[in-house]
């Protein structure tokens, strides 16, 4: 099948001339997580991953991909004669770097210009010295083959009613920013943007709650782009008493070609080349090219959104609380399948009030699939649970109130030393971080250490960040804000560390073809004293899950670790209990007793 789509793009390709084309993992607004009609790099490669970039040539094609998906890409491009390649890996060519050595003087690199960004298009330009007749970027040719291609989502939007700040407000703030700064108007691309500043969401991207739209935010008006059927006529008076008028999603690249503005700021990592084009096109323009001020807005959680996040925590507590018990207590001739754990986790979370959807697909690993980083469990290939080794579950949810992400590790039956030292290390490292107390200033960069130098020592690591920023009932990875030990080309992550912020905490442990450990909590950002050194800051944990004891190895943990772990269930059981049933209730006590 892929072999099929494979031959029948280059057959496309050879009819323009293009010698290679381009595929990332992208929509028109560069979302992390793309909808079903945006598929086109899993469609053409069949890989399954959420991230990943394809490029095809007249006789080869290669698919890049970060460390979360080696193991995965390499199964699932089995057969296909699609190379993979470990992007950052020494030796492994970026993609500039492979066109770079392969273009000849006169090679065309095709792509559809409205799913890739600005940024990347100029990049591979100026690298490659490119002339723009040998940029093809008009046509969508996937499209062209892809012909039971999904629709575009018309799913409806709704409104937050609070959300701590209201539209006209967020408003206000856009075009102070725009007056102090001697801007005409500022380009949204990105739809968590405009669910902040409209406090709009939707359903037209899976795990995402946002409706698709663009948005010009001027110094007096605004612009909303979006299919007008996705909006009631309370939703549409809403928009325009904000001074928002609406247009139509589809007029969106033209508007920008006539609009009204000589100084524009957008952000190219994320407006498509396609937009660039047309702003570029008519009207001589200065263009003020950074990242939109909302981003960093949008980290700093207000007190309603920090109130209503412990409350959805409080309830996806409950759910994992009734799926842990469930789990160790099923009858051991019962035979469950990844599968089965992934949608028993799904449906408790659904019986939850307020729950819209799980927030990303849910990751059931047994044994060797756990090594699998962003492992998805699929019904005809899945694995068994046995009694023994770990069950690695990463899951979370989208609630009318806040965004969850947890993992846990359970031990399934008998552990070998092994399994058992890596798993308190990968506690101890989550604890670590989690008991940290910073200067106002720092970065996660500066605290990523604390959780990983615990596995340096032992000659461990793992291949991702140690935490992401979580999004208020929007992506599940916010920008700009995250904890790893290098700077990653591409990722929004190294913003300072401020009040209000809410990251993950998720160091782990992958031995292929044997078994993963990951522990995750999400953790806010609080402030602590403040001395002559300056403002103190530290973390409060919002997950309240209880902690898989049977792998610790107590020895190895210091008595800091210890009272931390023992306070930490205090919390959970104090905060749980009154939700739950009697039975529930004995045995989270359990769960929870002090070791």
């Amino acid at each position: 099948m892929i072999h099929e789509r494979l031959k029948r793009l280059r057959e496309e390709m050879k009819k323009r001339n293009i010698d290679f084309y381009y595929i990332p993992t992208a929509d028109y607004h560069n979302t992390e997580s793309v909808s079903s009609y945006f598929k086109s790099r899993e469609y053409m490669s069949g890989f399954t991953g959420s991230e990943g970039d394809l490029l095809v040539s007249s006789t080869s094609a290669w698919l890049w991909v970060d460390g979360r998906y080696y193991l995965q890409a390499e199964k699932e491009l089995a057969g296909s004669s699609i190379i993979k390649m470990e992007d950052g890996e020494p030796d492994v060519l970026s993609i500039n770097q492979l066109l770079k050595e392969y273009c000849g003087e006169n090679s065309i690199i095709g792509m559809d210009g409205k799913v890739v960004s600005t940024a990347f298009v100029n990049e591979i330009k100026k690298e490659l010295s490119l002339k723009d007749e040998q940029l093809a970027t008009e046509e969508d040719l996937v499209g062209i083959i892809w012909k039971d291609r999904p629709n575009l989502s018309r799913a409806k939007a709704n409104f937050i009613e609070d959300a701590g700040e209201n539209s006209r407000n967020k408003l206000t703030r856009v075009q102070n920013y725009l007056k102090e700064n001697d801007i005409d108007a500022i380009v949204f691309n990105q739809l968590d943007d405009i669910a902040w500043l409209t406090n709009m969401r939707g359903r037209d991207v899976e795990f995402f709650p946002v409706a698709f739209a663009f948005m010009i935010v001027m110094q007096r008006g605004a612009y909303l782009f979006i299919d007008e059927n996705k909006l009631s006529y309370e939703d549409k008076e809403r928009v325009m008493n904000d001074s928002i008028a609406i247009h139509p999603y589809e007029d969106f690249n033209e508007f920008l070609k006539t609009m009204d503005a000589r100084v524009v700021s957008f952000d190219d990592n994320t407006l498509s080349y396609y937009a660039f084009k047309k702003l570029n096109e008519s009207v001589k323009r200065k263009f003020v090219i950074e990242e939109s001020p909302v981003v960093l807005w949008k980290s700093m959680k207000n007190s309603k959104e920090i109130r209503d996040t412990k409350q959805a925590h409080i309830r996806d507590g409950v759910a994992m609380v009734k799926f842990l018990r469930w789990l160790e207590e099923i009858d051991d001739k019962t035979i469950l399948s990844e599968v089965d754990i992934a949608n028993k986790v799904d449906n408790l979370r659904r019986e939850q009030e307020g729950f819209i959807e799980p927030s990303f697909s849910t990751i059931a690993g047994y044994g060797k699939n756990g090594a699998i980083i962003h492992y998805h469990p699929q019904k005809e290939k899945c694995l068994s649970l046995e009694n023994k080794s770990f069950l690695l579950l990463d899951s979370g949810g989208q609630y009318c109130d806040g965004t969850t992400d947890v993992t846990r590790t359970i031990a399934l039956g008998e552990l070998s030393k092994e399994e058992k030292t890596n798993y308190t290390a990968v506690l101890r490292a989550m604890i670590r971080l989690s008991k940290a107390k910073f200067l106002e200033g720092c970065r996660g960069i500066n605290l990523d250490i604390l959780a990983r130098g615990i596995l340096w020592d032992m000659n461990l690591d793992y291949k991702h960040g140690t935490g992401h920023g979580v999004g208020h009932v929007l992506n599940v990875h916010e920008g700009p804000i995250g904890i790893r030990w290098k700077k990653v080309a591409g990722l929004n992550d190294m913003e300072i560390l401020r009040e209000g912020m809410i990251l993950s905490n998720e160091p782990g442990v992958y031995i292929e073809d044997e078994y993963g450990i990951r522990i995750e909590n999400e953790l806010l950002v609080v402030k602590d004293i403040k001395n002559e050194y300056g403002q103190f800051l530290k973390f409060e944990e919002l997950t309240l899950i209880p902690i898989d004891k049977k792998g610790i190895i107590l020895e190895n943990m210091t008595k800091d670790e210890i009272e931390w772990l023992n306070d930490y269930h205090k919390r959970v059981y104090n905060s749980l209990e009154k939700f739950l049933s009697q039975e529930e209730k004995n045995w989270l006590k359990k769960a929870t007793s002090p070791l």
